[in-house]
């Protein structure tokens, strides 16, 4: 006998083999009753579906009603004489839903959406309508105990953006809802976005006032200082350190440990009113110590440099601006800052309005004018801004950071009167491009900023850092760590993750393990360990930097989004990405450094097509090509990204592209059109020259 689905989630209908019959009320009741309650005598029924009728009237509607759903199924789906009971073969969603809930099967139970029975009058069948009620808050109930479980489970679990996702979800059903406004709260600041948390915050207070009158709770409260603070945030419940369970706290340990004396340098600097510079080399701990202090001078945002950016002028700057509106969206520019922003912006343009072009220097000097504005308006009420991998920053960026900054402390005359936040920088040791070495120095020598070096963690550091852990059997091996790990911060981190994974710490050190001092090899153990379509996703992301997407991996990877989504979560619960960045660029490293050449150039190929649907700069999209091994298909992207850069007056930008572009062209013999492009990259050298000799006047 074929199977036969009764649906009354958000409806009522049978779903037969490929037919779908839409059920009337009284029908869908019957059914639904049945259903739940079982086999039930036909008066008790029909005196719920019919209680003005008489029983001779009751029994003929009722006889009606079985008779227009056999002819409607092709079959009798209600057997019985005196009682009523369901054939054996038909399901029902609720009965499911009941079912999975008592088994705590979180996740099916909110797969199942709808309210029982939704947008059917039952108000001249009283008593069933009670018993519906019942149903509907009982279905309810155990959708909001399959949310907390589920939210415990992923959070226990370690995959806290699905758990963002679970929670954005309620919110999305009431808004000024606080129990889930708090979780969301603590879920992004979980998640390193201390901002996005405070946003949480300040919506939600906005939204009680006006709908109520009201403030939020005192817990809630409690927890927007905390957040503010950057103290510990309490967790939904903390994962079980057992193999394969990566706890949240591994990613960002309790104890920020050995730092006492750089803490110290940071603090004079801060109260000089300096600048400061935070190096060291990678995984030392340069982001932590810098989100830190900042936590403790009051309201901060973060901001960052990302592989690739030197390749595109203004896209630090154009990014780090995206971000800063987007926490105030409320900011408004006056017409000529919004028109010149919206060269980086043009989101910001009106319809059919164009910036002008940029003729010379001086329509050069009004754009960065603009952007002291800009940066002013969207970093007000701000303490202190992080900006970490400094390094990657291109030079376009930097030069209207070190104008703006200029500007604005020409301005005010002191740092503490400076309308811009204290900067707090951090960057890799050896690695700052010429022009912003250059500008660190500079600001070093005129007393402007405070530069201090992180060095490794001594044994007495390791030792705290690892008790901070709270890893029951993790600290006997805390000496060993430190000898192995270099007092690396993050290679102490990794090889924790490694030691939980595989359950090395429960007994004595693991006698095979790679050299002293190389993280490389554990984390490529970790990647060995991941499904095949989370390893490309990872690798996906490695190559697409800052335009990664789940979008975009859903159309490289040829996957749909919920097997990206569930890829995501699996990287994510091994503490390898953070949404689709990574929680440390040596992850990062360690996954393009195992691609082969020929995955590379198959994933930056696909990568040049998909992005080319969308609006990416030019520049990015040559690169692709050119890693794909595709030179051909990269010269008109180079071109057109010189004409831009040479259109904005970046002439050693437009000069170094259209010099690629020649090279490529040479090799397949286009020498007209070679001859062009060396005509073009030597005159925008030849303007960069000149204003490179104008200011060094």
């Amino acid at each position: 006998m074929a199977l036969v689905r009764l649906e009354v989630l958000g409806g009522a209908r049978l779903i037969a083999g490929e037919h779908r019959i839409h059920l009337e009320r009284k029908s869908a009741a019957a059914l639904s009753y049945l259903a739940l309650e079982g086999r039930t005598p036909k008066p008790v029924l029909m005196a719920l579906l019919w209680p003005e009728a008489n029983s001779v009237t009751a029994s003929s509607n009722f006889r009606q009603m079985l008779r227009r759903l056999r002819q409607a199924s092709g079959e009798e789906l209600v057997l019985g004489r005196g009682h009523a009971e369901l054939v054996p073969h038909l399901a029902c969603d609720l009965v499911d839903l009941k079912g999975r809930a008592t088994a705590g099967q979180h996740a099916e139970v909110l797969s199942h959406e709808g309210v029982p029975l939704a947008g059917l009058d039952y108000s001249d069948c009283p008593e069933f309508e009670v018993w519906l009620r019942h149903v509907q808050e009982r279905v309810a109930g155990d959708r909001v105990k399959a949310r907390q479980g589920e939210l415990t489970r992923l959070e226990n679990a370690g995959e806290l953006t699905a758990a963002l996702m679970l929670a954005e979800d309620w919110a999305s059903e009431d808004s000024i809802n606080e129990e889930a406004a708090r979780v969301r709260m603590r879920l992004h600041f979980l998640l390193g976005h201390r901002s996005a948390a405070l946003v949480v915050y300040e919506r939600l207070k906005s939204g009680l006032a006006g709908e109520f009158g009201v403030a939020p709770m005192l817990e809630t409260r409690q927890l927007a200082r905390d957040i503010e603070r950057g103290r510990q945030v309490p967790a939904t419940s903390e994962a079980i350190a057992r193999p394969g369970v990566l706890p949240a706290r591994i990613l960002r340990p309790p104890v920020l440990a050995g730092r006492e004396d750089v803490w110290r340098q940071l603090e004079e600097g801060w109260a000089s009113g300096q600048f400061l510079c935070i190096a060291g080399d990678p995984g030392t701990g340069k982001s932590r110590l810098a989100t830190d202090f900042a936590e403790s001078k009051g309201p901060w945002i973060y901001l960052e440099g990302r592989t690739g950016d030197r390749e595109v002028p203004y896209s630090s700057h154009t990014r780090a601006l995206r971000y800063q509106l987007a926490l105030k969206p409320d900011v408004t520019f006056p017409d000529w800052v919004r028109r010149e922003t919206g060269r980086l912006l043009p989101e910001l343009l009106l319809e059919g309005e164009h910036p002008p072009p940029l003729l010379d220097e001086a329509g050069r000097l009004r754009f960065f004018e603009s952007q002291v504005e800009a940066m002013q308006r969207t970093l007000a009420g701000y303490a202190a801004v992080v900006t970490d991998d400094v390094q990657y920053w291109d030079q376009a960026s930097a030069d209207v950071f070190l104008y703006v900054f200029s500007r604005t402390f020409e301005r005010s005359g002191s740092p503490r009167t400076c309308l811009l936040p204290r900067f707090i920088d951090c960057y890799r040791k050896g690695e700052l491009p010429l022009y912003l070495r250059q500008l660190v120095h500079d600001m070093e020598e005129t007393r402007m900023a405070r530069h201090v070096m992180l060095e490794p963690l001594s044994f007495e550091a390791v030792r705290t850092l690892v008790t901070g852990l709270d890893l029951p059997g993790m600290e006997a091996h805390a000496d060993r760590l430190a000898r192995y790990t270099g007092g690396n911060p993050l290679f102490i981190v990794e090889t924790v993750k490694h030691l939980v994974e595989t359950g090395g710490f429960e007994g004595s050190w693991p006698e095979r393990f790679p050299l002293p001092g190389q993280v490389g090899p554990l984390i490529q153990r970790r990647l060995e360990r991941l499904s095949a379509i989370a390893l490309r996703a990872s690798r996906v992301v490695a190559l697409a930097s800052a335009h990664a997407t789940v979008d975009l991996l859903s159309t490289v990877l040829g996957a749909d989004t919920l097997e990206v989504a569930e890829a995501l979560a699996e990287l994510e619960a091994a503490q390898i990405l953070r949404g689709v960045r990574f929680t440390h660029d040596l992850i990062e490293q360690a996954v393009l450094e195992a691609l082969p050449a020929s995955i590379r150039q198959t994933l930056h190929a696909r990568l040049a097509e998909a992005l080319s649907q969308a609006q990416v700069p030019a520049g990015t999209l040559a690169h692709h090509w050119l890693e794909a091994g595709k030179s051909e298909r990269a010269v008109p992207h180079l071109i057109e990204a010189a004409e831009q850069d040479e259109a904005a007056l970046l002439f050693a930008a437009a000069a170094a592209q259209y010099g690629r572009a020649a090279d490529v062209l040479e090799r397949e013999n286009a020498s007209s059109e070679v001859r062009r492009l060396r005509r073009r990259a030597a005159a925008c050298s030849a303007k960069s020259l000149a204003r490179d000799g104008a200011c060094s006047r």
